[in-house]
């Protein structure tokens, strides 16, 4: 089914046998000739990281400010970050951490002793948790004569599959856009296969380079191209945050710690 404009409601049998959900897919289009425009993605709970990357983007001249999924899990302070988006404003994407609180995707329990998320839902009110699982897995946008597509995973695979900087993608040449904008790894990065701009926007939440640096990216219509940005947070006021709210787990205390990427694998991963 071609990926047309669609009202927001609008459900489409998704072709991947990789995950069980129906997919929301969404145009947006933007009659101007240039703009900067913002992209966070992989909050997980963690209010301070991602008010500083919308504060930092506004004040570089965004006019406008996409979120690529995973608001919720690793820190148990999901209701702020969602809170947050709502004030901004901001336009959400599903995330496969998003997808297990909603039922949307299986949730393993022994990965659950590190996501929180069952313990989330019983916090979370069924409202805020119902609009959760409606918000689409992958979103066209149309600015400035660019045509973006915005996904959590990767444009074959939105909820699953992960892109790091050294994964063999040179497919991404054929999708039809003008770049392509992601998260899912933590890990942020951007380059070129042919025409089509790739960009992993990495994690405001959840670092698994540089723990204490949260990350998004900002990008120029006017030339197509995009600057990763790192704005530090207090981890020590965050997991006080965190920890008078319930648990925080040695995995994600540990990638918090980290000042230089250890490896692609990073941990806790999923």
């Amino acid at each position: 089914m071609p990926e047309g404009r669609r009202p927001l409601g609008y459900f489409c049998r998704r072709a991947s046998a990789s995950s069980i959900i129906d997919r929301l897919i969404q145009t947006d289009t933007h009659a101007c000739k240039q703009l900067k425009v913002g992209f966070v993605s992989d909050a997980h709970g963690n209010p301070l990281g991602l008010q500083g990357c919308i504060s930092e983007l506004h004040t570089r001249g965004a006019e406008l400010i996409y979120f690529l999924g995973d608001a919720v899990g690793y820190f148990p302070l999901a209701i702020e970050v969602i809170e947050i988006l709502r004030r901004h404003d901001i336009p959400c994407l599903l995330g496969n951490h998003d997808a297990m609180l909603c039922g949307l995707l299986p949730l393993d329990a022994g990965k659950d002793r590190v996501y929180g998320l069952s313990e989330l839902a019983q916090r979370m009110d069924p409202v805020t948790r119902e609009q959760v699982s409606k918000w689409p897995t992958r979103r066209r946008l149309e600015i400035g004569g660019r045509r973006l597509l915005l996904v959590h995973g990767s444009p074959r695979d939105e909820l699953s599959e992960y892109i790091y900087p050294d994964t063999e993608a040179s497919w991404f040449g054929s999708i039809d856009a003008d770049a392509v904008f992601m998260g899912h790894t933590h890990i942020p990065f951007a380059k070129k296969f042919g025409h089509v701009l790739a960009v992993n926007v990495g994690s405001c939440g959840l670092p698994r380079d540089i723990g204490n640096q949260a990350a998004c990216a900002l990008f120029d219509t006017h030339g197509n191209s995009v600057e990763i940005i790192r704005i530090p947070f207090d981890t020590v006021q965050l997991l006080a945050m965190a920890r008078a709210r319930g648990k925080v787990a040695d995995q994600v205390v540990r990638c918090l710690e980290r000042r230089r990427l250890q490896s692609y694998a990073g941990e806790p991963h999923e």
